[in-house]
C-alpha cells in the first residue's frame, strides 16, 4: 500500500489503475484514502493530484485513537482481546477476566459499537442480579446508554439504568441502584428520601461527589 506525506502526517493510500479520463478520491471505511487513475498516468501526476486535495483529505480522515486494553466492570479488570476477523463478535469470559473482541474493522467507533451491544446484555443480568438483593418492589427494569443520566423510576416504578453504570465500582453502582429503589417510596429528593436512602447507603454523599468529578471520565460509550 502506497503512503504519502501530508503536513507532516504519514496516510496510507489504495491505488487503482482503471481505465477512466481522470484521476478520483474517496474515502475507505478504514481510516484512509483510495485513489482511482488511469492506467497510464504517471505517479508524479497522482502525488499532485493527492497535494491539491489535500485539505480535504485531513478534514475528513481523523487519526483512530487508540482503544483502551483493558475495562474495569464492578471492580474486576477484563482485558480487552482484539482480533481481526471476517465476522463480528464479542466474547466476554467471567472466570478469565477476558473480553474476546473480534471484528472485521479495527477501528476505535466500531469496536465500540460491538462493546455497547455486548455490554448492554451483561450490564442487564448484573443490575437485574442486584436488585434482587434488596426488598422494594418494582415494575419493569430496562437497560439503556444514555448521556446525561445514570437511572430513573417512572411513576409507576418502572427502572431504567444506563448499563454503563457496570463500568464504576461497585460501591457506586449499588448507590445508584439504591437511589432508584428509594424512589419506589419516594417520589421526589425530599428529606424523607434522603433519610431512606441514608439507611441503605450511608455514604451517599461521597458516592454523589464521585458521581459528579469521575464519571464522565469512565463513560466512554456514547
Amino acid at each position: 500500500m502506497p503512503t504519502i506525506e501530508i503536513s507532516g502526517r504519514q496516510f496510507n493510500y489504495t491505488l487503482q489503475r482503471k481505465s477512466i479520463l481522470s484521476l478520483r478520491l474517496r474515502l475507505n471505511s478504514t481510516g484512509s484514502f483510495a485513489v482511482s487513475a488511469p492506467h497510464l498516468i504517471p505517479q508524479i501526476f497522482i502525488d499532485k493530484f493527492i497535494s491539491e486535495h489535500a485539505g480535504w483529505i485531513i478534514k475528513n480522515i481523523k487519526t483512530p485513537s487508540k482503544f483502551p486494553s483493558f475495562l474495569n466492570i464492578l471492580d474486576k479488570k477484563y482485558d480487552l482481546i482484539i482480533s481481526k476477523t471476517a465476522h463480528d463478535s464479542v466474547v466476554v469470559f467471567d472466570d478469565e477476566q477476558k473480553i474476546y473482541i473480534n471484528s472485521h474493522l479495527q477501528t476505535s467507533p466500531h469496536i465500540k459499537k460491538l462493546l455497547d451491544k455486548k455490554l448492554r446484555i451483561l450490564a442487564a443480568k448484573l443490575i437485574k442480579f442486584h436488585l434482587s438483593k434488596y426488598d422494594f418492589k418494582y415494575s419493569h427494569i430496562s437497560v439503556r446508554n444514555q448521556s446525561s443520566r445514570f437511572g430513573s423510576c417512572s411513576h409507576s416504578n418502572n427502572l431504567n439504568f444506563n448499563w454503563q453504570i457496570i463500568l464504576f465500582p461497585l460501591s457506586i453502582f449499588q448507590h445508584i441502584l439504591l437511589h432508584e429503589l428509594c424512589h419506589t417510596v419516594v417520589k421526589n429528593h425530599s428529606v424523607k428520601f434522603w433519610n431512606l436512602l441514608a439507611t441503605y447507603d450511608p455514604n451517599y454523599r461521597a458516592h454523589r461527589r464521585w458521581l459528579k468529578s469521575k464519571a464522565p471520565k469512565v463513560m466512554i460509550f456514547s
